[in-house]
């Protein structure tokens, strides 16, 4: 019966980041982790590894050979599965018989190796057959499926064998997963025994559905393995992702063959992404084996430090947590639900010991008794569905990883100081330590007066609550237990004044979370310096009209607005991206509902008194949340001291420039609300918040990116009139994305409603409202989604930029693919008597017309694209942040130049895009009747 039996989940990590490598010593401790944490399997495929890329057909040299046995025995003693993956595909004939023998030749001296399993890798290539290949095979599917089937049959079909597909995504997929030519053959001609790699709707996929999976499954005629990029970082080397493993449901698991991780370039920021993936698959597991989330008895019915003892791997409960349990069943006598197991303990020697491994991933969804065992405690033992908590999850990986924090840990030296140390010259004296990298603000600059409730003193010294954590003790112990070795340093225990905690570990997430999101700390952040901006007059009206006002910081401050574009208070859009996988996507919502209730309105009847008072209250109100931006930034100052005194080097190293940059950022925020507090008369002449030979800080990734756009252009500051202030300053916050496929109904819409030369073009359609979608909007969102870039606020999508790399490309494929689909789905129009003279014109143009691209334009000018924004979300600066996003993914795809055609009557519109450089077409033949052809080189 066992041969009916599924076979068992891959769960585990690829190498697979562009990038240094990891080191032996890195992939031998991540096999340990895979182990303790009940995962699978690991994948050597590192992208600057040159003989598995690049150099593919070279053999390794003994010494590369030996490395590599190395990993396999070592993945073998922890029950780990060593999947050595080759990447041919860059410059392979698959033709060609020789080269078939190089690659096995290859993958015969990583047998004798002692490897089992393998994968072959065709991901990232151009799709360009030689003549030989094409004559031979027809196809790039064909190819690839031949080189592939041929090498499983060589390996005499391993258990293990995975395929990376060219088209490894539904993005990727031309034309979309259910009808791509390449995924049906590979499907249909690969070996049943060979799985097939997939990393979701997109290179990185913000969410991977059930029904998704389903479909390409059909398509592939397998489950797919998911190679899952959500933690990578090798895309933007700015960027550090240690957000948990989320937004992949549970039962996902009865639809794939596994899941592998393909994480941070930087190993050791790696626990996160690794851990709670671990804790995703245990409860996948435990759902796949009927198991539930149990309700044990009481601690009156069972005591609690009874059932501790029954569980080898329960958690400590501190004596805190024992009373409160206790209290709560005498309160109570029903039974306890626990879905998720007290955390460890993070203080005392306790938490630092490592002799057992750290097994609480079950317990993220089971409890105590059912970890240990797998199964309930007893026949009273009731079931529930299973839950994967990311947010739970993530807090018990820090807790966990906290501990790798205070561990004192060795690291290489460089080859000289490895030299030196060997003849002595280098070697440091008995009892000294390798000092930390000196922060380059003391903790004093941090002060902005006095104490407040996130915990800043008037020293600057940010306390939080369980911090004050002292490890030395632990550290020592274990720095005492750890083996020395040649060229190698091992950095001292130390007292620490403030030591790296929870609570900074849990900062350190929050501003370093996910692809497309941020934690909730780094948003409250960003959210505290919007309100600001945006509330500004709230300070500056009072200030401007006191000379010696108490503020709540103790100083005597005027105010100026500090760019002409705020005034308004608009907060910005979330960034610009140089490509749809590339940045970040956060809807940051802007909450003054304390601040613009009905008491704080202003209300022309106020008589002059009250009005004042009523600005005094808004004044304080402002004063108030500046403090608490100024402890926010202290405490991200606090954080970064802290970490840089841990006594674990190399997870500091891999962290380090992350974590300054940020840190910097942050600090450049706060010195500028101090600058826009304090009195200083000189900025009313014009001075500027920059001075001349200020470093360009503001353009940076991910998280620092989000904040430094808070801060003014490098140009003098002008105060302009004040305009007369509305009731509240107007906070709309409005996202750029790139396009969605549930974004098309609203696109649709958008469209319509700017269907007449930029206004609302209903009345034009009456009788087929989706027909100037069909011809505006369709063919990009199916045929170039790549390029297609939306914005949003709270009431919804609110406009679109649309483009086609390669204009001539793009219509041929509108005139074969687009065009007779709307003309099959419209067939009944022309009979209709009661089309409007628009409709005539439009389904016209959509059965016989030929968009004008003419070759003396798209020589020059190959790319083009069009842009539609409804009345709210014009006036405020979103057009031309769009166009930037799209104007930059096309350069970065080597797009020379890109055109447009507009009505001649829209003479707002051309005021736009001469703005933005693009100017009038100079061409031989005439132009569109009513239209303009703008153009600009990219």
């Amino acid at each position: 019966m066992e041969a009916d039996m599924p076979p068992p989940l891959l769960v585990g990590v690829v190498e697979g980041f562009y990038g240094r490598p990891w080191t032996l010593e890195q992939r031998e401790k991540l096999f340990s982790r895979l182990c303790d944490w009940d995962m699978t399997s690991y994948m050597y495929a590192p992208k600057d590894d040159i003989k598995h890329r690049a150099g593919w057909r070279e053999q390794y040299t003994p010494t590369e050979a030996a490395g590599i046995a190395r990993l396999i025995k070592a993945c073998k003693r922890s029950n780990i599965e060593f999947i050595y993956a080759i990447s041919p595909g860059l410059d392979m004939a698959y033709s060609s018989a020789k080269e078939l023998d190089f690659l096995k030749a290859k993958v015969d001296q990583v047998v004798g190796l002692g490897c089992s399993a393998f994968a072959l890798l065709f991901d990232d290539i151009g799709d360009d057959l030689i003549p030989a290949d094409e004559a031979a095979f027809g196809t790039f599917a064909n190819c690839q499926a031949h080189v592939t089937n041929e090498m499983y049959r060589h390996l005499k079909m391993p258990k293990t064998f995975l395929f990376c597909p060219t088209e490894y995504c539904a993005s990727r997929a031309v034309p979309s997963v259910s009808r791509s030519s390449y995924l049906r053959t590979i499907g249909e001609t690969l070996t049943a025994g060979i799985d097939v790699l997939w990393t979701g709707p997109k290179v990185v996929s913000n969410t991977i559905s059930v029904q998704s999976i389903v479909s390409v499954g059909k398509v592939l005629q397998r489950p797919p393995v998911i190679w899952d990029n959500l933690h990578a970082n090798d895309y933007d080397q700015r960027r550090l992702f240690l957000g948990p493993y989320q937004d992949r449901p549970i039962d996902l698991h009865q639809h794939i063959r596994g899941i592998l991780t393909n994480p941070n370039c930087e190993y050791e920021a790696n626990y996160v992404a690794i851990r709670t993936l671990a804790m995703w698959a245990n409860a996948a597991l435990a759902r796949g084996q009927g198991l539930g989330v149990v309700k044990t008895p009481t601690p009156a019915q069972d005591d609690l430090s009874t059932r501790s003892e029954k569980s080898s791997s329960s958690l400590a409960i501190n004596e805190d947590e024992r009373s409160q349990l206790s209290d709560d069943a005498d309160d109570s006598p029903m039974q306890t639900e626990h879905r998720h197991s007290p955390l460890p303990a993070t203080e005392g020697p306790e938490a630092m010991d490592s002799g057992a491994p750290r097994d609480t991933d079950t317990k993220a969804v089971l409890g105590d008794e059912q970890a240990s065992r797998g199964e309930p405690d007893d026949q009273q033992a009731e079931f529930e569905a299973i839950a994967y908590d990311p947010k739970v999850a993530l807090h018990e990986a820090l807790a966990e990883w906290l501990v790798d924090f205070h561990r004192p840990c060795s690291f290489n030296l460089s080859p000289v100081l490895a030299r030196l140390q060997e003849s002595g010259e280098g070697t440091p004296q008995a009892g000294t330590m390798l000092q930390p990298i000196a922060s380059d603000r003391g903790s004093d600059t941090a002060s902005h007066g006095e104490s407040s409730a996130a915990g800043t003193t008037t020293t600057g010294e940010v306390r939080s609550s369980g911090d004050a954590v002292d490890f030395s003790a632990a550290a020592a112990a274990v720095s005492a237990g750890t083996e020395g070795g040649e060229g190698i340093c091992h950095a001292s225990p130390r007292k620490m004044a403030n030591p790296f905690s929870l609570s900074h570990l849990e900062l350190l997430a929050d501003l370093f979370y996910l692809p497309k999101e941020y934690g909730a700390q780094g948003l409250d952040l960003m959210e505290q310096f919007q309100w600001l901006r945006g509330f500004y007059p709230w300070y500056s009206d009072v200030a401007d009209c006191s000379t010696a006002l108490d503020s709540a910081n103790g100083a005597s401050m005027a105010g100026v607005h500090t760019d002409q574009q705020d005034t308004g208070g608009v907060c910005s859009t979330s960034g610009e991206r140089a490509s749809v996988d590339a940045g970040a996507n956060v809807s940051m919502k802007c909450d003054t509902s304390s601040s613009t209730s009905d008491e704080f309105a202003f209300d022309s009847d106020l008589s002059p008194e009250g009005e004042a008072a009523l600005a005094d209250r808004h004044y304080k109100e402002w004063c108030w949340h500046a403090r608490e931006f100024h402890a926010k930034c202290a405490a991200v100052q606090a954080m970064f001291n802290s970490l840089t005194e841990i006594p674990n080097r190399p997870l500091l190293y891999d962290l380090y420039t992350y974590v300054w940059d940020v840190k910097e950022v942050v600090m450049m925020l706060d010195e500028y609300l101090t600058w826009l507090e304090r009195s200083d008369n000189a900025r009313r002449a014009g001075a500027n918040f920059y001075q001349p030979d200020a470093e360009p800080w503001v353009f940076r990734g991910g998280m620092a990116a989000e904040l430094a756009r808070f801060l003014p252009e490098p140009a003098p500051l002008v105060r302009p009139d004040r305009p007369k202030r509305s009731k509240s300053p107007d906070c709309s916050v409005f996202t750029i994305r790139p396009y969605l496929p549930s974004d098309e109904r609203a696109l649709y819409d958008v469209c319509l409603r700017t269907g007449d030369s930029g206004k609302d073009g209903t009345h034009l359609y009456p009788n087929f409202p989706d027909l100037l979608g069909h011809r505006y909007v369709g063919p990009y969102t199916n045929l170039s989604v790549e390029f297609a870039y939306i914005v949003e606020d709270s009431d919804g999508v609110c406009g679109y930029v649309l483009g086609a790399l390669d204009s001539n490309f793009f219509y041929k494929r509108y005139r074969a693919e687009w065009v007779p689909a709307i003309i099959k789905k419209y067939s009944h129009i022309a009979s209709r008597p009661d089309l409007t003279e628009s409709e005539k014109t439009l389904w016209k143009d959509l059965v016989e017309g030929e968009p004008f691209h003419p070759a003396e334009l798209v020589d020059d000018y190959p790319s083009h694209l069009h842009i539609d924004l409804i009345p709210r979300a014009q006036g405020k600066g979103l057009g031309k942040r769009m166009m930037h996003c799209l104007l930059k993914a096309l350069r970065s795809k080597g797009s020379r130049g890109v055109h447009l055609e507009m009505s001649s009557t829209n003479s707002h519109a051309l005021g736009f895009y001469k703005k933005l450089d693009f100017a009038e077409a100079a061409l031989s033949m005439a132009q569109p009747e009513g239209s303009l052809i703008l153009c600009k080189s990219l």
